[in-house]
């Protein structure tokens, strides 16, 4: 029987209810949930791990949502 592989969601919001909220939401045995608070520590953790699934907010204080996404871009191909 083939083992079924753990998926990692990277979830990125500036408020910590939300992150709470969907971290109880999507977590399963299967699926490991990250959350940032920040666009800058998401991509700290995308230089050493990598995600199946990026979701992020678009509006927060720094860089947004859409450059988060564009610098994730370059460092995952």
């Amino acid at each position: 029987m083939k083992k079924k592989s753990t998926r990692r969601i990277f979830f990125v919001d500036d408020e910590p209810d939300i992150r709470e909220t969907v971290l109880k939401t999507l977590e399963t045995p299967d699926t490991e949930v990250r959350c940032f608070a920040s666009a800058k520590d998401c991509l700290e953790q995308l230089r050493s791990r990598k995600c199946d699934l990026l979701i992020t907010d678009i509006r927060m204080p720094g860089m947004d949502g859409l450059e988060l996404i564009a610098h994730a871009r370059r460092i995952v191909p």
